[in-house]
């Protein structure tokens, strides 16, 4: 009962509450200056989770439509919207997709568990070493199955996929149960569902993403935050961590992203995890559970088709390709030859774009 300056999951929300608001004004600044780091970085599209905080995310809603009519929304947003929101998505008759190509409506937004640095992340079995000292540990279910086999339904029925956050393997395995047994009652939607993170995931629950047609929003820069940590409170079942390789191999659709601002959003970060899976600094020692690296091909297509595919963007952005918007980037140097290298001297992360195009402008040159 003594305060240890910890706040786990929902406990922030006592402190999330008492922040000042942003004026209208100051935080439409903030998002242009924001988009204009994602230009440097590359990066002209974005899937926005932050959707679900409190109240922030019908906030970011309209500052996004204010950006839009007068011109400055520089950069594509998908919207997935926080579950606590489907009452007023249901009373405006609001579906997937609604919007433009600029700004639309997503998924639904749910939460499975916790995380696996806060050992909150729902376990088939018990952590190696827990911060609970009375019985066997395996973290939490932040959702209630019930619930959200409901809440499933309630959203599928409203014309949204679903998007669910879920970290350990008993909260992947029961998400695919889930999805699995509702798949007949209710409508298909247009864009397959997702499940963000799978991070640590049974084996006989990989090949079920790409036979149930679920897309693995996955994010390669954790690994390189987690290795260590994920040997300590998994003990051998860490060999279940960020299994990209067996993922992609399965057939499951793979869409790579940060997860910031958790993690950098610098995608040539990421592309160093999940082509490496090691830190720059350190890659003598070779990739943490090599059988689960992606090749670099596999990687630029999470980073684009398949990102664009979760969106329901695939006919619009993704690829270079005839009758596709112009959202193009230009690197500095041949990430193919660093790609080859798997040795050594490979840093993918120092990678950088020296031209971003947005709609055929350019909004980002590194000589500026």
């Amino acid at each position: 009962g003594i305060p240890n300056g910890l706040l786990w999951e929902l406990a922030i929300n006592k402190v999330s509450e008492l922040l000042p608001e942003l004026e209208s004004g100051e935080l439409d600044s903030l998002l242009s200056e924001a988009i204009e780091e994602l230009h440097r970085l590359g990066i002209t599209a974005v899937h926005d989770q932050r959707m679900k905080d409190q109240n922030e995310g019908p906030v970011a809603l309209a500052a996004y439509q204010r950006l839009a009519r007068e011109g400055r929304l520089k950069l594509r947003v998908n919207c997935n919207i926080a579950a606590h929101d489907l009452d007023h998505l249901e009373s405006l008759g609001l579906s997937s997709g609604f919007g433009d190509n600029y700004l639309h409506l997503g998924h639904v937004k749910f939460f499975a568990d916790g995380t696996m640095g806060s050992k909150t992340a729902w376990m088939l079995e018990p952590y190696e070493k827990s911060h609970v000292e009375e019985g066997d540990y395996a973290g939490v279910s932040l959702t209630p199955p019930k619930q959200l086999v409901a809440e499933f339904r309630r959203a599928c029925l409203a014309g949204f996929p679903i998007s669910v956050h879920a970290i350990g393997d008993r909260a992947n395995k029961t998400v695919l149960d889930i999805l699995e047994e509702i798949s007949s009652t209710v409508p298909q939607p247009h864009v397959d569902h997702r499940i963000e993170h799978v991070q640590i995931i049974d084996p006989t629950d990989i090949p079920r993403l790409g036979e149930l047609g679920v897309t693995a929003s996955v994010q390669p820069l954790h690994l390189l935050d987690d290795m260590e940590m994920a040997v300590e409170v998994l003990g051998d079942k860490a060999t279940r961590v960020y299994n990209f390789g067996r993922l992609a191999r399965s057939g499951a659709r793979l869409a790579l992203g940060s997860d910031a601002p958790v993690a950098d959003p610098n995608p040539f970060f990421g592309f160093q995890a999940a082509i490496f899976r090691q830190r720059p600094e350190n890659m003598a020692s070779g990739p943490f559970l090599p059988d689960e690296v992606l090749t670099l091909e596999e990687t630029i297509n999470g980073y684009t088709l398949g990102a664009a595919e979760a969106a329901g963007w695939e006919e619009l952005i993704g690829s270079i390709s005839p009758g596709k918007l112009a959202d193009v980037i230009v690197l500095d140097r041949d990430i193919f030859q660093i790609g080859e290298q798997r040795a050594s001297s490979g840093d993918m992360s120092e990678a950088s774009v020296w031209l971003t195009l947005f709609d055929g402008q350019i909004v980002y040159r590194q000589d500026d």
